[in-house]
């Protein structure tokens, strides 16, 4: 929480300044490898799960206020991965509180950070296979996710049980060793 709170003052005075801001934090964790066996590592769908139940829990405790999703890399494929949810769930509703979406660095392409060497990685014992073959470039998760995140959030053009427009801001570094920016601004603003 503490990484975030530089972040934080400068979204709360600079790109949403409004007073009553109120900031609410989902943690998870969110390591490759885990040195610690009695710690699993969650899978992508665990995590999206877990926030899905968060974010409803907000929704129903914000009595109606906009709320605006901000997620650092793998955080951000987890706000893309619960939208899409919603709307396989035909529970598009559920996310018209959400007035905007911002991805740091979110590898929306995946990421080829370490590729040849992943080929050796992924063989160890403590590293989340399942992870690593979904941040891979053009992985079929990933690409599944696009389809409906770019058809039903970006291109929707009205609210319905499968479809909610969403505006979706994505913030690069136009030099990030791990998510490159095409990656990252993908389709989006």
């Amino acid at each position: 929480k503490s990484t975030w709170n530089e972040l934080w003052r400068q979204l709360s005075h600079g790109a949403f300044p409004r007073a009553e801001l109120v900031p609410h934090w989902f943690e998870y964790n969110s390591k490759l490898v885990e040195l610690n066996f009695s710690n699993a590592i969650p899978k992508l769908d665990e995590i999206r799960e877990s926030f899905a139940t968060y974010l409803s829990t907000e929704l129903r405790a914000g009595d109606g206020e906009p709320i605006v999703l901000v997620g650092h890399s793998q955080g951000g494929l987890v706000i893309l991965s619960t939208l899409a949810f919603h709307l396989d769930s035909r529970r598009a509703q559920d996310l018209r509180q959400i007035a905007h979406c911002v991805l740091i660095s979110t590898p929306t392409n995946g990421s080829d950070f370490l590729g040849p060497a992943r080929s050796i990685i992924r063989k160890l014992p403590w590293v989340n296979k399942e992870q690593e073959q979904q941040l891979r470039p053009l992985d079929e998760y990933i690409g599944r996710l696009q389809r409906r995140i770019a058809g039903d959030v970006l291109f929707a053009v009205a609210p319905t049980e499968h479809s909610c427009p969403i505006p979706i801001t994505a913030i690069y570094g136009t030099e990030d060793p791990i998510v490159k920016s095409q990656s990252a601004r993908w389709i989006f603003t």
